[in-house]
């Protein structure tokens, strides 16, 4: 986790002098401009807000939401009858704990991570110090986590049995999964962070998604009840 070994590595991509009509090359610079474009993107979000917007859900999550949509209209028709924007203007929402309200800081968290993973990419190729930064990015990473861990603790031991037992046709089962997935994700980006600075956001770019479905399906329940 060098300045040294940072410079090495994005040099490699960058050191392709008279090579300019290998394809290998042009692949290679497509997609540092895919990352770092999508990296742009997301450090100009703004994740302070509660109606967040900037994310995109898998096709599992979709699926998800459909057929429980089909199977019990009264409570998932969202978000047809109450789209995410109505939630917090909705009279049952400041009757129980969202999921929203505590989701916040965790996107602005992830944000600041990758906000640090850039500025050591771009120390490295500067020939800067990329060590500090890197640093703080795991610092960050770590606090963050430990917070996840304890709100993962409170969701998975309050709220997901008040929905099992409320709805007990449903298997929630897939929410605990979900924090299994994001817990694998959390491991490998620490992992990642010892060995090497990567400033690449498909890792934290899935936490923030698994953030949002969750919100979606959980805040659809609450305002049902």
């Amino acid at each position: 986790m060098t300045s040294t070994t940072t410079t090495s590595t994005m040099n490699n991509d960058d050191s392709a002098e008279g090579m300019a009509s290998s394809p290998r090359t042009h692949h290679n610079n497509n997609n540092n401009n895919d990352w770092q474009k999508q990296l742009n993107i997301i450090l100009n979000q703004r994740r302070g807000v509660l109606n967040f917007k900037d994310y995109k859900v898998t096709e599992e999550h979709v699926k998800r939401m459909k057929q429980l949509a089909d199977t019990f209209p009264q409570v998932f028709d969202n978000p047809s009858s109450t789209p995410r924007s109505k939630w917090f203007d909705h009279p049952k929402y400041s009757m129980n704990m969202q999921m929203p309200n505590f989701h916040v800081h965790f996107r602005q968290e992830m944000q600041s991570v990758l906000s640090y993973l850039n500025k050591a990419h771009q120390n490295a190729k500067n020939g800067k110090d990329a060590q500090y930064p890197t640093k703080s990015a795991l610092r960050m990473l770590q606090g963050s986590m430990e917070g996840l861990h304890g709100h993962v603790h409170i969701e998975e031991r309050a709220y997901f049995p008040i929905f099992q037992n409320r709805y007990h046709q449903i298997d929630f089962q897939f929410l605990y999964e979900d924090h299994k997935h994001l817990h694998e994700t959390e491991a490998k980006l620490v992992r990642a962070l010892y060995d090497l600075v990567t400033t690449k956001n498909a890792t934290t770019g899935n936490s923030n998604a698994k953030l949002l479905e969750e919100e979606q399906l959980v805040a659809t329940i609450q305002l049902a009840l």
